[in-house]
């Protein structure tokens, strides 16, 4: 490399005298002088993007060498005896000529400067010209290298690194939890600023993917960004790039015949365009692209750049994607989308927060399905599930977009209404709740029934978070003691009377380990002369510290825990043991609740207990009462079906109070009918209650099934079944339940 530093005077001397470029020297032919001016002129000629030129004292041009003199912009010829204000534009001349006084003056000066005509970049020596360093001063030597190379790099470099450090300010953003709406806007603004393009826009494809909007962009018409579509098909640019494996780059789109601009990019001028995608190939979000007024090349770098950003976007977007999902798995029910318990206490807390400053209250719905465990155990867990989802978007639609309805257990709603006038309106919800369900739904080709029981809550001044819910609940369970499909609201009376409930479950627990639960049997009689056709098993549970606790009291909460199952097996068990020793044909009847009936285990349960019994399947009565039907008919029919194949006789208990009783007489292979006890107390009183005790006897008669009149108490009551052809009873006036160990005696005496 050319030293000037140590050079530049030596040259200066060689190029003092100027030289005819094709005869040689103009000075007398001196040997040495020749060698040493052949020497710096081949040196001269021969520096690679060099020029050298010389001015007088009047800064005239003497002369101009060096190998890029035909880029400067003007012959030799030119040259010689122009001012620098003939050669050079006004503002380089003013930027030179303080340079080329000092050098006149004895000092040397460096300079870069740009030339505009050409936009060539050049590094400048500027020294004084004369003969020996003792020497006046003859002129202004300078020597001028392009230096435009090293300065585009320089640049590049500059421009790279702003890049980088613009890129690297934008995934710090991203990381600190921008969100997604601002960091865009940041990108585009970052991208537009960087790059320095006039317009800049992020697109994302639409849900229905057809476009693809604008979410973010800079440049445009107030308004357009968040709300502008792109069409996603390839012959515009936004398409063409989404199908693109790379970036995709258009120099000017008068030129360009692989797509066009987007109408909206044509109206605001866009002429050159660099594109890029979102995204993996696999999963893309949009496309991030810078667009140009004028026609331009965007170098790799740029490109590298505008991808960067990108990478950053759907980083961000793919981060923010899978932070919503954590939160809402967190705060939803993974089976219906429904909020669940957490997000329902977070918006019941948020409104008793601001309680105080409303005139208006607020109301806690806990809805239960009823025998929901009967139609899960009997269509199966996948179809439970789908028609939980049917449930869910029933009540969802009948609530008001203020409203939030939350899935708090396997078939357990609660549903939080802010903003109420009044109790009255709390009511009239619940009543919009129970109707939804009214129509049957339709999950896997069978047709159920739902049916809920709703607890109302309301809240009232210093009432927590916590009392609603507990209150609520506890109006529920009140509504399902009290016979299920209905609603009630909360008073303060019913909180001693979950906590009551409460304990039972618990308790009952802990009797069915321990064995506290046993059989009373009350007998099945001919009411002409009293013979035993049979016994009726019925369970009583004898607690250590209450003593005997009547079936009423926790029988409800076993059906609604699911502890049915467990005790009614018991009782099964125990009772054909007990009627495995009895004379034949005494029979034994032991009631199935519908929870029991909806076991998929019953039939192999009960063929079980006969054969470690020993007990005949026809001396063994099953009583079902009517709402084992209710939920799934068919699937009763076919438990029924596979019951009465290993010989188990029928009954249809509590005959006439409910409006498919005939139906189902004629739907199930029943064996008897009993009379509820409601008809049987008022057939001497009520000729309506005895022409139906009559026409239940005749229809039995007719079908050539037994009929069982319950709850008979008095002679008179007894007397009057007889007349009507009654010919089998049970109650009190016969006899009372008796333990096991009594039945010797009675079955002796039958």
């Amino acid at each position: 490399m050319f030293d000037w530093s140590v050079e530049r005077e030596r040259l200066a001397q060689a190029l003092s005298d100027p030289v005819d470029l094709e005869h040689g020297s103009t000075r007398p032919a001196h040997d040495g002088a020749l060698a040493v001016d052949a020497r710096y002129r081949a040196l001269v000629r021969n520096l690679p993007d060099c020029v050298v030129v010389v001015h007088d004292r009047d800064l005239r041009g003497v002369s101009i060498d060096g190998p890029i003199v035909d880029r400067v912009g003007f012959s030799r010829a030119q040259f010689v005896g122009s001012s620098l204000e003939d050669l050079l534009p006004a503002d380089t001349v003013s930027r030179l000529e303080p340079a080329y006084r000092a050098a006149l003056d004895g000092r040397a000066a460096s300079i870069e400067f740009q030339y505009a005509p050409s936009g060539t970049f050049y590094s400048v020596e500027i020294v004084p010209l004369r003969e020996s360093p003792d020497a006046p001063i003859e002129g202004v030597f300078t020597v001028a290298r392009d230096i435009s190379v090293r300065k585009r790099a320089e640049r590049e470099e500059q421009q790279r690194t702003a890049q980088q450090s613009a890129v690297a300010a934008l995934g710090v953003k991203a990381l600190e939890g921008m969100p997604s709406e601002l960091l865009a806007q940041d990108a585009v603004a970052t991208v537009a600023e960087t790059l320095g393009v006039d317009l800049c826009e992020l697109l994302e494809l639409t849900d229905d993917r057809e476009s693809l909007r604008m979410r973010a962009g800079v440049g445009w018409e107030p308004g357009i960004a968040g709300t502008a579509r792109a069409p996603f098909g390839s012959a515009f640019y936004p398409g063409f790039a989404w199908g693109s494996t790379g970036p995709v780059t258009v120099r000017d789109y008068e030129s360009e015949d692989r797509f066009r601009p987007t109408r909206l990019l044509a109206r605001h001028g866009g002429v050159a365009t660099a594109a890029v995608t979102v995204g993996a190939k696999q999963r893309r979000y949009g496309i991030l692209a810078a667009h140009s007024r004028s026609a331009r090349e965007f170098r790799g770098h740029e490109l590298d750049f505008l991808q960067g950003i990108a990478n950053v976007l759907a980083e961000a977007i793919v981060r923010e994607a899978a932070e919503d999902s954590m939160r809402h798995q967190a705060l939803h029910d993974p089976l219906t989308g429904l909020p669940n318990r957490t997000l329902l206490v977070e918006r019941l807390t948020h409104w008793l927060e601001r309680a105080d400053r409303s005139s208006n209250t607020a109301a806690v719905l806990f809805v239960d399905i009823d025998h929901f465990k009967v139609v899960n155990d009997a269509l199966g867990h996948v179809r439970g599930d789908q028609l939980l989802q049917a449930v869910a978007r029933r009540l969802r639609a009948a609530l008001r977009p203020s409203d939030t309805v939350a899935r708090v257990g396997g078939d357990e709603f609660v549903v939080l209404c802010e903003n109420l006038e009044s109790q009255d309106d709390a009511l009239q919800l619940a009543s919009r709740l129970s109707g939804a369900l009214d129509d049957p739904f339709k999950v896997a080709e069978h047709v159920h029934r739902v049916t809920a029981s709703v607890g109302i809550a309301v809240w009232a001044p210093g009432a927590t978070a916590g009392d609603l819910m507990r209150d609520a609940d506890a109006a529920m369970y009140r509504a399902k003691e009290r016979g299920r499909a209905r609603y009630e609201l909360f008073h303060a009376g019913m909180r001693a009377w979950a906590e009551s409930w409460f304990t039972i479950e618990e308790e009952l627990r802990t009797a069915l380990e321990r064995g506290e639960l046993s059989n009373v049997y009350q007998p099945i009689v001919d009411p002409a002369d009293g013979s035993i056709a049979g016994f009726e098993a019925l369970v009583r549970w004898n607690h250590p510290e209450r003593g005997t606790v009547p079936p009423l009291d926790f029988i409800p909460i076993a059906e609604q825990n699911g502890l049915i199952v467990e005790l009614g097996h018991g009782v099964l068990r125990e009772a054909c043991a007990e009627a495995a020793s009895w004379p034949d044909p005494l029979r034994i009847s032991v009631n199935l609740s519908p929870r029991q009936l909806s076991d998929p285990g019953l039939v192999d349960s009960v063929s079980a207990v006969l054969k470690v019994t020993g007990l005949a399947a026809d001396r063994l009565s099953l009583e079902i009462t009517e709402s084992a039907f209710t939920d799934d008919p068919a699937r009763a029919l076919e438990v029924l079906g596979r019951l009465k194949e290993i010989g188990v006789r029928l009954e249809l208990d509590d005959f006439g109070t409910g409006y498919s009783s005939l139906t189902y007489v004629r739907m199930f292979p029943i064996d008897a009918l009993k009379i509820d006890r409601s008809f049987v107390q008022g057939v001497c009183q009520s000729p309506e209650d005895a022409a139906i005790v009559e026409a239940v006897i005749s229809m039995g008669r007719a079908l050539g099934v037994n009929v069982v009149a319950e709850g008979v108490e008095s002679e008179d009551q007894s007397a009057a079944l007889q007349n009507l052809g009654c010919r089998l009873a049970q109650g009190y006036l016969f006899s009372r339940p008796v333990p096991a160990a009594a039945l010797a005696e009675m079955v002796a005496r039958r």
